[in-house]
């Protein structure tokens, strides 16, 4: 007469390897608890300790990926927010000014903003000089 061999679902697996890890219990205590081989139950509480330092591997390595996403996120609103706080202040005078006075703008600016930023956000079209500089004539 042959043996049939027992199958375990992977939640039962899973549950026993557990008993094991979560309470500090022997190997051979559980596994007279539940009627499975020593053997048996050691090679699910070894097969679960890896796919739980392999899930933890993963999360240190997605929380890296997320925290350089978010410091390039934060780097990029704090640009726009230089960008608006500059519009802001262009929209006061009207953004429908003649080039000279987007440049006066630009100069009374220069302290607070870069001025290749305010001339794109300008549109302006030229050479822009930066405040105090000599122009070569």
């Amino acid at each position: 007469m042959a043996i049939t061999r027992r199958k375990f679902t992977l939640e039962f697996r899973t549950e026993a390897a557990h008993r094991v890890i979560d309470t500090g219990r022997s190997v051979r205590a559980v596994a007279s608890e539940i009627s499975v081989e020593e053997n048996t139950l050691a090679k699910w509480v070894r097969d679960e300790r890896r796919r739980m330092e392999r899930w933890r591997h993963q999360r240190r390595a997605v929380e890296c990926g997320e925290r350089s996403e978010l410091v390039r996120l934060r780097r990029e609103v704090s640009e726009l927010q230089k960008d608006h706080d500059f519009l802001k202040k262009a929209a006061r005078t009207s953004l429908r000014i003649h080039q000279a006075e987007r440049f006066a703008l630009m100069d009374a600016e220069y302290a607070n903003f870069e001025v290749t930023r305010m001339a794109r956000l300008l549109t302006c079209r030229g050479p822009v000089s930066i405040p105090g500089e000599r122009t070569a004539s």
